[in-house]
């Protein structure tokens, strides 16, 4: 079955979604830099969006010493870092990305890492990747708004059933 490049960016924002979910203590902060990404790359660009996304997900930091924030930008960040990279396997086939091909600098290996794959790139290669990550972050802030629940609006809707 042939899926278009919408569908197959909806399937692997969903699978990714759902994953992050199963941690319920980073729904309100995932939610909210999932809404945030999209603006921040239209004013600032991919390339510093994803530098900033980077630095505040303590990258080097084992995984169960990260705080709530910082595993929240890490998981959006690998999300896109991965779909515009070709990586991770969520959907098969993944679809040919900007970054999903020989890195210029050693042939015999792919991009791993959108910014490696900004750096090195042409004008062109950057522009299709600015243009698909609004595109994937699109799906992403829709789903995780849909599978997320947020504290807040629990708490206030708790108490909009109680004073009824």
């Amino acid at each position: 079955m042939t899926q278009t490049i919408q569908q197959q960016r909806a399937a692997y924002a969903m699978k990714r979604v759902l994953d992050a979910a199963n941690d319920v203590s980073i729904h309100s902060e995932y939610k909210s830099y999932a809404s945030s990404l999209p603006a921040m790359i239209h004013t600032n660009g991919l390339g510093q969006a994803a530098a900033f996304f980077r630095s505040k997900s303590a990258f080097d930091k084992e995984q169960s010493r990260r705080t709530t924030k910082e595993k929240a930008y890490f998981l959006l960040y690998q999300t896109l870092s991965d779909w515009l990279c070709g990586q991770g396997n969520t959907i098969t086939p993944m679809p040919k990305q900007p970054y999903s091909k020989p890195h210029k600098d050693k042939p015999a290996e792919n991009y791993q890492d959108m910014l490696e794959g900004i750096i090195h790139e042409d004008m062109h290669a950057y522009r299709l990747a600015q243009a698909e990550a609004q595109a994937l972050m699109g799906w992403v802030k829709k789903f995780a708004k849909a599978f997320m629940v947020d504290k807040s609006n629990d708490q206030q809707n708790a108490s909009d059933k109680a004073s009824s």
